[in-house]
């Protein structure tokens, strides 16, 4: 009887042993997985690092087989912008079947020590300003009268003709020098009652620039056009990966400068649809910021008027959810207003700059109620109210789902989206002389 009334103990007891050996295998189980699948992602890293590096490899070969090519063409592309210029080095041998590389990228805010003296000297005395601000970007000129012309593009051509001279020292000779410039002095110059203007800026910039130089203001439908292609011709990839996903062609496109916006989408057929505006740029006009240091800011409202045109043809093109991808000289408003010392704290200013340092899509309305945040608690400003202005005017739309905000400064390196219709033109069958 005792043996008998032992039995059940023990089999609950060998239960409880099997059910526990089960727990630890399906424990070790999970442990060994997860050691698994975090080895898995080491590998994939390691791959992709690894084939970057074979990539990077081949690029350099593609270079040194160039350099060292005596057929070799080298062109100097110039995309000179409101606030500064991107200068783009390219080499090409014709007919060889490969595709033009970029040797270099210039960005003129690193390159101010190549500007003539005497030239800064006769601008400053010409407009009572310097040519560079401070930070190294260029001030306001698109005021100047017209008999200031000649010295001002005698200014830019100097610039150029230096860096010209320094890309020859390690290059050689160029085959090709082009510039194509936007910018403020674009909009007042391409209004139709500036014709005459227009054409003493031409006749002076192509004396300054000499016959071996090719010089054009770049339109901004032009520039909207083909800053389109090239978002979608570069970034497509990129975009595929994010996560929740959108479709390619629901990322619009919207290239804030210093001077003016280019807005940008591609429709169900595989055309660019555009939107712009010549003066809406991030840096405030002269005029523009004397106006707010007298407390008399440029309002919320017409920022939200001016970024609602311009992306009321873009956002039109169909009802399907988008996401508004905005980059270039924005990223300095984004930065200013986390600066630590520039403005005081205000509630939503960690919650922005990491948002904003994430380089992710966020939530257009949360963007919203973060720069309302800002408005509400700090002076009026012109960062402020033209970052408010342009997510009420992205949110003013049903079909915006999350906006992307281009890093600069503190927050990042950079949103890693490339729009440069030069790059575009370089590696397409355009070729960089074909605008």
């Amino acid at each position: 009887m005792a043996e008998a009334a032992a039995s059940p103990s023990r089999a609950a007891q060998n239960l409880a042993e099997s059910q526990d050996l089960d727990a630890r295998i399906s424990e070790e189980t999970d442990a060994l997985r997860e050691k698994i699948a975090l080895k898995n992602k080491e590998i994939e890293s390691k791959t992709n690092d690894l084939n970057k590096l074979v990539s990077e490899n081949r690029d350099l070969q593609h270079k040194l087989d160039l350099i060292t090519n005596p057929a070799t063409k080298y062109s100097l592309i110039v995309d000179q912008g409101g606030g500064s210029f991107s200068a783009y080095l390219f080499a090409e041998v014709e007919g060889d079947g490969q595709r033009t590389v970029q040797m270099e990228k210039y960005k003129s805010v690193k390159l101010n020590e190549l500007t003539d003296a005497a030239l800064n000297a006769s601008t400053k005395e010409a407009l009572g300003i310097d040519m560079h601000a401070p930070d190294g970007t260029l001030n306001d000129y698109s005021f100047a009268d017209p008999k200031h012309y000649e010295v001002i593009t005698q200014w830019f051509a100097a610039f150029y003709k230096n860096l010209e001279a320094k890309v020859r020292e390690s290059y050689g000779e160029l085959a090709n020098r082009t510039v194509r410039q936007t910018g403020k002095i674009r909009a007042v110059l391409m209004r139709p009652e500036n014709s005459a203007n227009r054409k003493v800026w031409y006749d002076s910039f192509n004396a300054a620039l000499g016959p071996e130089w090719n010089y054009k203001l770049l339109t901004n439908e032009d520039e909207a056009r083909i800053e389109g292609e090239a978002f979608y011709y570069f970034n497509s990839e990129f975009f595929s990966t994010l996560d929740p996903p959108f479709e390619v062609n629901n990322y619009v496109g919207l290239g804030i400068g210093s001077s003016s916006t280019q807005c940008y989408i591609r429709d169900a057929d595989g055309n660019i649809v555009v939107g712009y505006d010549s003066t809406a740029g991030a840096k405030a006009t002269k005029a523009q910021a004397e106006a707010g240091k007298s407390g008399d800011w440029v309002p919320v409202e017409h920022f939200t008027n001016v970024f609602t045109a311009v992306l009321k043809p873009v956002m039109a093109v169909d009802n399907a959810k988008k996401v508004i991808v905005a980059t270039n000289a924005i990223g300095f408003l984004c930065a200013e207003i986390t600066h630590p010392t520039k403005h005081p704290d205000w509630p939503a200013k960690e919650a922005f700059r990491e948002n904003v340092s994430k380089g992710l899509p966020v939530e257009a309305k949360l963007y919203r109620d973060q720069l309302q945040s800002f408005v509400d608690a700090c002076d009026p400003c012109w960062a402020g109210n033209f970052l408010l202005g342009f997510l009420n005017a992205c949110c003013s739309f049903e079909d915006t789902a999350k906006v992307m905000l281009e890093q600069k400064a503190h927050h990042g390196r950079g949103l890693p989206v490339e729009t440069s219709w030069v790059m575009y033109l370089a590696q397409t069958a355009g070729g960089v002389g074909s605008t």
